[in-house]
């Protein structure tokens, strides 16, 4: 089953400045994609390369100019707007965005309270999903007051509380420290073993070798490459979408071995120094 279609999709806008020559700019060109559902999804691209428009046409943020977008089975438009942002769950890149109420309990709540959910039950889910982001003991806190990788947990859960099927996270680790980030990412395994599709873009292409199950390159509102984490290995591509190639990817580049994260880069070196022994 795919999560997403995308038909022949270009998103401009009007330029700001004064030649006439770029008056319009394409923030996506003719953009054809499919991406299957229950998977991790990386996208890489540097500023500008059309992450995040393409991001706000799976909730229905954005509405296609031109071609067309599938999420979910269903065809996006303003009439399915709601039905749609009850199946996708999308995480802003900055949390201030998204925070609106006075405590965390309440922002939490502010989706849940406009299905007309019980209190009760609203209250059970809360502190359930504050807990999966470790952010329990901000509950009666105030947004405003907290750090940036606090509001980032609280925008999550806001989001995980509508217990959305596709899950859609722009630029999540910006901003985190290694601890909340290793925490972060095990959050959305478990929410990928748990039959969610989970679609984030990052500019750190080592984290996503590591952890996506597939990854799609921008670069000037277009698609330069779609695949498993492999297509990463191309150092010229990633260079010509100003991006760098992965670490481990150039340490092995010259090995019969592709190892994607540290521990099976571990077990290739263990088992290259059992042969030599």
């Amino acid at each position: 089953m795919k999560a997403v279609k995308i038909k022949d999709l270009s998103f401009s806008y009007e330029s700001q400045g004064n030649n006439p020559a770029d008056k319009t700019v394409y923030a996506l060109d003719k953009i054809n994609l499919e991406l299957d559902a229950g998977k991790k999804i990386a996208f890489l691209g540097a500023n500008g390369s059309g992450k995040t428009t393409l991001f706000y046409h799976l909730n229905g943020l954005n509405l296609p100019q031109s071609g067309e977008v599938e999420v979910l089975g269903l065809k996006v438009s303003k009439g399915i707007r709601k039905e749609l942002r009850k199946k996708v769950g999308m995480v802003f890149e900055n949390p201030d965005n998204q925070l609106i109420s006075t405590t965390v309990y309440d922002d939490v709540a502010f989706g849940l309270r406009n299905y007309r959910w019980s209190e009760e039950r609203i209250k059970e889910k809360v502190h359930a999903v504050l807990g999966k982001v470790q952010a329990e003991e901000l509950v009666d806190s105030s947004p405003y007051n907290l750090s940036w990788g606090q509001k980032k947990r609280v925008a999550i859960a806001g989001v995980l509380a509508m217990e959305p099927e596709l899950l859609v996270l722009d630029e999540p680790f910006s901003g985190l420290d290694p601890r909340v980030t290793k925490c972060l990412l095990a959050l959305l395994d478990w929410l990928n073993s748990e039959g969610k599709t989970v679609i984030i873009s990052a500019h750190d292409v080592d984290l996503a070798y590591s952890w996506a199950d597939e990854v799609v390159i921008m670069s000037k509102g277009s698609i330069v490459n779609h695949g498993t984490p492999d297509v990463l290995h191309d150092q010229q591509e990633m260079e010509e979408a100003s991006l760098d190639t992965p670490i481990l990817a150039k340490v092995f580049q010259t090995s019969p071995f592709w190892p994607q994260n540290t521990a099976e880069a571990r077990s290739v070196v263990e088992r290259l120094l059992e042969g030599q022994s």
